[in-house]
Order: C-alpha cells, then structure tokens, then sequence
C-alpha cells in the first residue's frame, strides 16, 4: 500500500453524504472499529466513481484477510428458568410422601378402644390380660409363606379380599369384640390390610403381639 494521501472519501454503501479527507490508514482504522464495513464505498484521487472498499484495488488485498468482528447473541429473553419449578416440584413430592406416610401410621393408631362403662381405664393405665384370656379372642396372623403374605384367622386362610366378612363372622361367634393381631415378617400394608378389615367388622379392641425382630 502506498503512502497515506489524504485525499480519500468514505461514505455508507448508496448513501448521499460522504466523509473526505481521510488517510488510507484511517480508513482502514474505521473498519478495525466497525465505523466502516467492507461493503461501504470509498473514492480515491483519480476514481470517477464510488467503489466498495473491499473491490477497490487499493484495499482489496487488506480486505481478503479481514475478518469481521465476531457478534455475540444477545440473551434469550424468553427462555424459562426451570429452578424455580424444580424446588416446588421437590416440595410437592416430600409433602406426598410425607402425607402417605402419615396415612399409613393413622390406620393403624386410629382404632376403636370400645371398652365397655365397666371396664374403662384412665388415660395412662395399663391392662393386663391373662394368656388364658387371649385365647379367648379371635386370632388373626400373618406369616410370609413361599414368598407371599399369608393371613390366618383362627387358623383358617383367609384372602385379603374375603377378611372383613370372615372377620364379622368370626366375632359374632365370639363372646369377646376384641382379636389378637400376630404378624410376623411381612409388610406393613399387610398389617394396615388387617387392621383396616377388623375396623370395618366392627371390632372395638386390636390387641398385636410385638414384631419379633429379624436374626442378626
């Protein structure tokens, strides 16, 4: 390229106004900067006409190396920011788990004492009921057999569907409104299962015999 002459215009491609008196090197400058492109048009001393700046042969070995700055996007303004409903979507999830729970453990504390005038006790007494009493009463196991929870009344399998009705059965036959609950090994919706039954047959008191832990 040759020395500066200041004696080169510049104007935006088509428009009417124009810029002059600039340097070559100033030129190129504005371009560096992103005040010119390389499609705007430049007019030398001897042009008789507008050329752009990247087909002048004065300029257009620079421009075939030129790179245009690299635009950045601006940011997405419509992208949703899914953290918000994640936490509420964890929230909702440990209050259903929370709230199942909860359902679980009131069928099983939620049973009628039914005791009669006689026989009630003040909040806080023990009862103490002799082994000879306990035969007395309808009794109810569940043992897991070949896999599968397996529920007994008085002895008799019963399935989960038909418990109630043998229950109702059973405590009509019974001088007592009370039966004895023996599980052992199985889940706790088997226990809840029996419980819900003897609720709906009508028993007024479930005595359990403690879940003898699992061999260590």
């Amino acid at each position: 390229m040759s020395n500066a002459i200041n004696v080169w215009k510049m104007r935006a491609e088509g428009a009417p106004q124009y810029v002059d008196n600039l340097t070559d090197i100033q030129i190129l400058e504005g371009v560096d900067d992103g005040t010119w492109e390389p499609t705007d048009e430049v007019m030398g001393p001897n042009d008789t006409e507008w050329q752009a700046l990247e087909t002048h042969p004065h300029f257009e070995a620079v421009m075939a190396d030129y790179e245009p700055p690299r635009l950045t996007d601006p940011p997405d303004e419509s992208r949703l920011d899914m953290n918000p409903l994640i936490d509420v979507a964890l929230v909702l999830l440990v209050f259903f788990i929370l709230t199942t729970s909860y359902e679980a453990l009131r069928k099983v504390i939620d049973l009628p004492t039914g005791q009669s005038n006689d026989d009630k006790m003040k909040k806080g007494d023990i009862t103490i009921i002799q082994e000879e009493e306990l035969t007395k009463l309808v009794q109810v196991s569940a043992r897991m057999e070949a896999g599968k929870p397996v529920i007994r009344v008085n002895d008799e399998i019963v399935p989960e569907d038909k418990l109630q009705a043998r229950l109702t059965e059973a405590l009509k036959k019974s001088d007592r409104r009370e039966i004895m609950v023996d599980v052992q090994g199985v889940n706790w919706g088997t226990e809840v299962k029996i419980l819900d039954a003897a609720k709906g047959a009508g028993c007024q008191q479930v005595l359990k015999r403690a879940r003898t832990p699992p061999p260590s």
